[in-house]
């Protein structure tokens, strides 16, 4: 497989840079902050003003180079007014919190600490929504699913910002032109795929075994001109594949059926097809714990996901079962996509044999 490179940062990675840069950025001004008030001697205002401002400009240097993945803006002229702009109410912020502290005596440094923590969360919100995000791809995805239901359109808003699809659509190799996604959903998968690398050669199919969300991902191909075809009926023996995904399916069933479906895929792929499994780890245990009780509610709470397995969240150690894939002669590898993530997503890609 080709060597893995991140398309884009996802919005949890963003946070996290963005939480260094800010961190970084408060200590500048803290330090101007001590060197103008304590050594220089100068106004306790005066003081303030010109550490927010050295620690501005530290923060946009490296919010626009390191911490955000999209700048929206191509004239940074106005980039740069608009990013101080959001700062100076975020100072105005800043300066009425530390004027607060002070009345209930809080010592300078520890105040200055306080209003950021307060202020930073806003400010990041203002200048990720104002200057740092593109809403083509957000704005694209809501106009194919305008006629779903408003319970479906934020599932598929939340699983947007916490399923790494660039990352994971990085591994379908450009030359495949028989692809298939089982356990589609509402559809989401191919849809990106196919209108991300149009090819008039390629064929898309989606498989799922509840008839609404098909209904759903259908209308939504529709919407969008993509010429996908979503059943319920199983597909893998009708044809041989290029590409068999298998995303965030495959806990729902039991161990036995896992291995069977993983089998058959492989069996129904061309000869040096892939099949793309993604899942979830079991490390580091605080995301696996998140996962699973997000899997929870909306397996038992919200019934958003259709359980028909015998043994609920089920999740196989991918490194054994690529471990006796090798063995049987396949070449397979395991990929972490969840930098920056709350999830512990992995990708096991395995490529079936090449006759010879």
């Amino acid at each position: 497989m080709a060597k893995h490179r991140f398309a884009q940062f996802e919005l949890t990675e963003e946070m996290i840079r963005y939480g260094f840069v800010a961190a970084s950025s408060l200590l500048v001004d803290v330090v101007t902050l001590h060197v103008m008030r304590r050594v220089l001697g100068l106004d306790y205002v005066l003081s303030v003003s010109l550490g927010y401002v050295v620690g501005l400009l530290w923060n946009y240097f490296w919010a626009t180079r390191w911490a955000f993945a999209y700048r929206r803006l191509d004239d940074h002229r106005n980039e740069f007014l608009l990013f101080c702009s959001i700062a100076f109410f975020g100072y105005l912020g800043v300066l009425l919190f530390m004027m607060w502290f002070r009345v209930l005596n809080v010592p300078l440094v520890e105040a200055r600490v306080l209003s950021a923590l307060i202020v930073g969360g806003l400010a990041f919100t203002a200048k990720k929504l104002v200057l740092f995000t593109d809403y083509q791809p957000v704005i694209r995805v809501e106009r194919w699913y305008q006629k779903a239901s408003f319970g479906t359109r934020l599932h598929i808003a939340i699983r947007r910002i916490t399923m790494p699809f660039g990352r994971l659509l990085h591994y379908v190799p450009t030359e495949a032109k028989r692809i298939l996604d089982i356990g589609t959903g509402h559809g989401m998968l191919p849809l990106l795929l196919a209108k991300n690398r149009p090819d008039p050669k390629a064929e898309y199919y989606g498989w799922d075994v509840d008839a609404d969300k098909i209904a759903v991902a259908r209308q939504a191909a529709k919407l969008a001109g993509a010429d996908i075809t979503f059943q319920t009926k199983e597909p893998l023996k009708s044809k041989k594949w290029d590409v068999i995904m298998i995303v965030d399916v495959l806990y729902l069933l039991s161990e036995e059926q896992q291995r069977r479906l993983i089998e058959q895929a492989i069996g129904s792929l061309r000869p040096g097809g892939v099949l793309l499994v993604k899942t979830n780890a079991r490390h580091p245990a605080w995301k696996y714990w998140l996962q699973w009780l997000q899997e929870f509610i909306s397996l038992n709470v919200l019934r958003i996901t259709a359980h028909v397995g015998n043994q609920p969240m089920v999740f196989l150690d991918m490194a054994k079962l690529a471990a006796e894939l090798q063995k049987q002669g396949l070449e397979t590898g395991i990929v972490r996509l969840d930098r920056g993530m709350l999830h512990p997503h992995q990708l096991l890609w395995v490529r079936s044999k090449i006759d010879i």
